[in-house]
């Protein structure tokens, strides 16, 4: 009988020894469960603040250059077809230093002009304009091809033709005191 009892007893101890490691276990997964989903919040945390202040940026980015020059771009082969019949054409040049004064002054012709007339943009640097890049300008021609630019010039077309030419930082300045309303 004591034989039996101490089997009892050993059964009764592998049992209470087998319910120890398996609540060790489960104690173990819980907290490699809980480790888990803290990293996965702690990671979806910050991707969520980098990501409100990536469209912070991206707001305050689009306010800063909402305020940008707002004007048509076309090309050399275009000076002569655009709508209504009169209108300015500026040509400028890639590396010219006075471009970002030539925009503020076209922003403002654009906002409060007298005439009322258009102003469209060719940079004769560009692929399809450079072949009319040159060093002597020429634009007493109605053919496009036989039109040269040297530098920075303002142009007023009217009907199909070149009636005005401005030429140069100091004429193109003249051009835009002239043109601009003075508030």
């Amino acid at each position: 009988m004591k034989t039996q009892k101490k089997i009892n007893k050993k059964i009764a101890k592998q049992k209470d020894v087998t319910k120890n490691v398996e609540s060790n276990e489960v104690k173990r997964l819980g907290i490699l469960v809980a480790i888990v989903t803290g990293i996965f919040v702690i990671f979806y945390g910050i991707t969520v603040l980098v990501m409100r202040e990536n469209e912070t940026y991206d707001y305050i980015k689009k306010i800063s250059t909402a305020k940008q020059v707002q004007y048509d771009e076309i090309i050399i082969s275009q000076l002569f077809n655009q709508k209504p019949t009169e209108y300015y054409v500026f040509i400028k040049e890639n590396e010219d230093l006075d471009n970002k004064l030539y925009d503020v002054y076209i922003e403002n012709y654009k906002d409060s002009n007298k005439d009322g007339l258009n102003i469209y943009t060719i940079n004769i640097d560009k692929l399809f304009n450079s072949k009319n890049k040159s060093d002597e300008s020429n634009f007493k021609s109605a053919n496009i091809d036989e039109i040269k630019v040297k530098k920075a010039t303002i142009l007023k077309i009217a009907n199909k033709q070149i009636s005005e030419v401005y030429e140069g930082k100091e004429e193109i300045i003249n051009f835009f005191n002239e043109k601009i309303v003075k508030e």
